[in-house]
Order: structure tokens, then C-alpha cells, then sequence
């Protein structure tokens, strides 16, 4: 995302991101503030809180299963995601 709004030349930009788009979006804000104008997010997924609960993660498990391929992608696609993959997947 970072590298699409500098490629495209629309810095700083108001982006807005729903469910785990709104979990990038956030990541990205926390490491690249210069890279947005505003956000809006709605309803990204509690996982650091559904972490602590062993049987919070039990259901949470299939959709970490899907998502994995997109954290792969994302790490190749944009190093500066990588930190927020990893706490992804340390909820594996």
C-alpha cells in the first residue's frame, strides 16, 4: 500500500481499509504517518487481544490458515509489512 500511494504520487492521502485491510492500514500508519492524510478503519480483527485466549485462537486458526497466503504476499510485495506479518503470525 505504502509503495502505491508513492508510486502514484498521492501522498500524503486519505485512505480507508475494512477488516484485515483496516489491520494493514493501521500497521502501515503506526511505521509511515507521512504517508496519510487520514484514516478510517472499521472493524479490524482484535487478534492481539484474541491472542491471550487459548480458546479465542482455537477458532481463529482456520482464518489464519487462509490469510497466510496473503501475508506471503505481502511480505515479498512490501518489506515494511513485515512486522505487522509477524505478529500475524505468531498467532498461528
Amino acid at each position: 500500500m505504502g509503495a502505491l500511494l508513492e508510486g502514484l504520487g498521492h501522498t500524503p492521502a486519505h485512505v480507508a481499509g475494512t477488516s484485515f485491510g483496516a489491520s494493514v492500514l493501521l500497521g502501515l500508519a503506526a511505521r509511515r504517518p507521512e504517508l496519510f492524510r487520514g484514516i478510517a478503519v472499521h472493524e479490524p480483527p482484535p487478534m492481539e487481544v484474541l491472542a491471550d485466549g487459548p480458546a479465542a485462537m482455537e477458532q481463529l486458526q482456520p482464518a489464519m490458515v487462509s490469510i497466510a497466503p496473503v501475508l506471503d504476499h505481502l511480505r515479498k510485495a512490501e518489506p515494511d509489512l513485515a512486522d505487522f506479518a509477524e505478529v500475524v503470525a505468531r498467532l498461528r
